[in-house]
């Protein structure tokens, strides 16, 4: 169910203060002004998308600071990524400063200091992704901080409109559909961030990433395949099994245990998931590779600290 908030629900003269009420609730705590007093309005509509969440902002001409002083309240890690969709805005982490318009991309770090600054009226779509999610699938994201990704054609503008049906639909949305449809944004996302690094010719490594967020890209979207390896890996991808083996080895992994921990992982997400509850447990694991149950049961175990039944009875 999608959550609408607008400051056109209190008095004009309360406006500026509830919007500020709202970003801070929504995303991070963060300094917001507005100049327009009583004539400001701006809404935030926001679903939830598995482990991930998907924010509209239709807003005026507004400053919003995160300051260091406020990174200390940091309760939920997240990256944002932002997709404008409407307006320009400009932004600055990490000593980056960047103009972005209507299709463009930019990320975010809540853990870090950022302005965002808009002087015109815009409408963007923000997906706040957890650290752990988004490092796990797209190698060293920070280097993109604070960067604008053209949005003007491929990755990126397929990225932002498939963003923007997701939240425009999710009130039709069953909840069993929402993990796949954050698992495809997540890979649209992951794709357009890793070729936004490649240009970067002060980073040699910027090539090895992309084919690593790749590779990380095909496992997610087969762990269902239970004759998923190393060689079937580096035949779809056209990679040789010993440079697939190196790039996840580079990453301090390997890949059989990459492959193992995200097969669990995705388990556990449904276990822990009321949409799911009524799938028995050996489906869901023959659902994710595993097709000897005692061996799924074990290695769960022995990754999460509790037996499946347990996790979903916990829904931890």
């Amino acid at each position: 169910m999608t959550e609408v908030l607008s400051t056109d629900t209190v008095a004009p003269r309360e406006r500026a203060a509830y919007w500020r009420e709202l970003v801070c609730q929504t995303f991070v705590q963060a300094q917001c002004d507005t100049a327009a007093g009583g004539d400001f309005r701006g809404s935030l509509s926001t679903a939830r998308f598995d482990a991930a969440e998907l924010s509209r902002l239709d807003a005026g001409a507004q400053r919003i600071v995160r300051r260091p002083a406020d990174i200390a309240r940091v309760m939920k890690p997240r990256y944002y990524l932002c997709w404008h969709a409407a307006g320009r805005g400009r932004y600055r982490e990490r000593a980056q400063d960047s103009v972005v318009g209507p299709g463009d991309l930019i990320l975010l770090d809540n853990c870090e200091p950022y302005i965002a600054e808009y002087t015109e009226p815009v409408t963007a779509y923000v997906l706040h992704l957890p650290h752990a999610l988004l490092r796990d699938r797209c190698p060293q994201p920070e280097r993109l901080l604070g960067q604008r990704l053209d949005g003007a054609r491929g990755l990126p503008r397929i990225a932002g409109e498939f963003l923007r049906t997701c939240l425009d639909q999710s009130d039709v949305l069953p909840d069993h559909q929402r993990p796949a449809l954050a698992g495809m944004a997540l890979d649209l996302v992951v794709s357009a961030l890793a070729e936004g690094g490649v240009n970067d010719r002060a980073d040699p490594d910027a090539r090895q990433r992309l084919l690593l967020a790749r590779l990380k890209q095909y496992v997610h979207a087969h762990l269902g395949d239970p004759g998923l390896d190393l060689d079937r890996l580096a035949a779809a991808t056209g990679i040789s099994a010993r440079h697939v083996s190196r790039l996840f080895q580079q990453s301090g992994d390997r890949f059989s245990r990459y492959l193992l921990a995200q097969r669990i992982e995705r388990c556990r997400r449904q276990l822990a998931d009321p949409a799911f509850a009524h799938r028995r447990i050996s489906d869901l694991a023959l659902d994710h590779g595993f097709s000897n149950f005692a061996h799924f049961s074990r290695v769960f175990r022995e990754a999460v600290g509790c037996t499946p039944s347990d996790c979903r009875a916990s829904g931890r």
